[in-house]
C-alpha cells in the first residue's frame, strides 16, 4: 500500500525522521510539493544531513526519488545536492512539468517581503512564491523547457518581458541567467514524465509520498496570507486510491514566520524548548517560534489531510526541562463544530489549557495524544536516529 506523510502542524514536526525510517520499503519516494525554502533534518550513522529539494529516498540506494510536477525546482541548488549525494539519473526524476525557479525570484521574493512591512510573511526569500505566482499567472518555465535547447531559448523569450516588468516595478534590475544553458544540459537526464517514474516503482512494490510542509500553511486549508505557494496536499493522479495517510506532530508545536499561532510562548520556556529541541530551520537556521500542543488545531489538521493514522515525533527534552506540559483543548467561546477559525480570527483566539504532566513512557503519551485527536497511533519517535522509535504493531510495514 501506497503511504503520505504529512504535517499536521506548521511545520518541523519531524515528517523527514518518519520518512527516513519508512523509504527503505518503498519502491520509490516522492516529493509532491514545495522546492528549497523547507528541508527534512535526518540523522544518518551521528551525522545530521539536511535535504531541501530531495526527498529521503536519495539516502537509501536502490530506492529511486521523485521530485513532482507541483514542485518548483531551483536548478542549481538541486544540482549541488545531487552531486553531493552522488545521485545519477538511475535514482532521481524530475517532472518535465515541474516549475523551475530563475535566480532573480529570489530577489523579488526579498522585495516583496520588504515591502508588506508589518504584515511579513516571514518567507525564506529562496523564490518559491513567486514561482508560484509565475505559474498561475502563465510566464513561468517548466523543467521540461530548460533541459530542451530549442524549446528554453523560446519559452525564456516569450516570457522574460513579463518578468522585466515585474523587477522594475519593484525597482530592481532586468534579469540575466548566463547559466542557464547550462543548468539545462545538466537537467536533460534526470527530466521525465513523473507518473510514469511513479506507475515503474509501483510495479516494483509501494510508492511513498512525503510531505514538506505542515498543513496549517496550505494556501487552501491553512492560514493566508502567511501561507505557502503551492497545496501541502497531494493531487489525487499521484497517490491513487485508498493511501495510507500518515499525519506527523509532536508534543508541542513550532513555526518559522508570520502568521497566526494560537498557543505562542515567549520568554524562557520557550527559549528552553527551541535550545533543548534544537527548533532551527534545516533550511534557513531561523529560530522557530514555540507553543504549547494545540488540539483543535490538530484535530482540524487531521480532518482537512484526510489522515488515516497519527506519527508522533515526541522531543520531549525540552518539556521534561520544563518539568510540565500545558496542552490546549480548546478556544475559549469557540465551538469545534462550527470547524477552525479564519485567518482574521486568530488574534481573538483564547486557549484553554489542560496541565498533562509527563508521564515516564513515552509512548502513553503519544497514545494519549492520538486519543484526543481521534486517529490511530501508528509511530513513536524517541530520539533523532533512524532506528529510535516505537512501532504500534498493526501500523509497521
Amino acid at each position: 500500500m501506497d503511504t503520505v506523510v504529512l504535517g499536521l502542524q506548521w511545520g518541523d514536526e519531524g515528517k523527514g525522521k518518519l520518512c527516513d525510517e519508512l523509504a527503505a520499503a518503498h519502491a520509490a519516494v516522492v516529493r509532491f510539493q514545495g522546492g528549497a525554502n523547507a528541508g527534512h533534518t535526518v540523522i544518518r550513522d551521528g551525522v545530521k544531513l539536511a535535504l531541501h529539494q530531495l526527498p529521503c529516498g536519495a539516502l537509501h540506494p536502490g530506492v529511486r526519488s521523485v521530485i513532482a510536477a507541483g514542485c518548483a525546482v531551483d536548478p542549481a541548488a538541486l544540482r549541488a545536492e545531487a552531486e553531493d549525494l552522488g545521485l545519477a539519473p538511475d535514482r532521481l526524476t524530475v517532472s518535465a512539468r515541474a516549475q523551475v525557479v530563475p535566480p532573480w525570484f529570489r530577489l523579488i521574493d526579498a522585495a516583496e517581503e520588504r515591502l508588506r512591512e508589518d504584515g511579513a510573511v516571514g518567507t525564506t526569500g529562496r523564490g518559491i512564491g513567486p514561482t508560484y505566482a509565475a505559474k498561475a499567472g502563465r510566464w513561468g518555465i517548466t523543467a521540461g523547457e530548460l533541459a530542451d535547447p530549442g524549446a528554453r531559448a523560446a519559452r525564456l523569450a516569450a516570457i522574460l518581458p513579463w518578468h522585466h516588468r515585474w523587477l522594475a516595478a519593484l525597482g530592481l534590475d532586468a534579469p540575466a541567467w548566463p547559466g542557464a544553458d547550462e543548468l539545462g544540459e545538466w537537467l536533460r537526464p534526470f527530466v521525465a514524465d513523473d507518473l510514469v517514474a511513479i506507475a515503474a516503482a509501483r510495479a516494483a512494490g509501494a510508492v511513498l509520498f512525503e510531505g514538506q510542509l505542515g498543513l496549517m500553511r496550505d494556501p487552501d486549508r491553512g492560514l493566508q496570507p502567511a501561507a505557502t505557494g503551492a497545496s501541502v496536499l497531494p493531487p489525487a493522479a499521484l497517490v491513487g486510491p485508498t493511501p495510507r495517510v500518515i499525519g506527523v506532530a509532536k508534543p508541542y508545536v513550532t513555526m518559522v514566520g508570520g502568521g497566526g499561532f494560537p498557543t505562542e510562548i515567549t520568554g524562557p520556556d520557550a527559549d528552553v524548548l527551541r535550545e533543548r529541541g534544537d527548533e532551527y530551520g534545516a533550511t534557513t537556521g531561523r529560530p522557530r517560534r514555540c507553543g504549547w500542543l494545540d488540539l483543535p488545531a490538530l484535530r482540524y489538521a487531521a480532518r482537512a489531510a484526510g489522515a488515516t493514522h497519527l506519527a508522533m515525533q515526541m522531543k520531549l527534552d525540552g518539556l521534561a526541562a520544563l518539568g510540565r506540559m500545558p496542552v490546549c483543548v480548546a478556544y475559549a467561546g469557540w465551538d469545534e463544530a462550527r470547524g477552525y477559525p479564519l485567518p482574521h480570527e486568530m488574534a481573538r483566539l483564547r486557549p484553554v489549557y489542560e496541565d498533562w504532566g509527563l508521564p515516564g513512557d513515552p509512548l502513553a503519551l503519544a497514545r494519549r495524544i492520538a486519543a484526543a485527536v481521534g486517529l490511530p497511533l501508528a509511530y513513536a519517535g524517541t530520539g533523532a536516529a533512524r532506528g529510535e522509535a516505537v512501532w504500534e504493531p498493526e501500523a509497521r510495514l
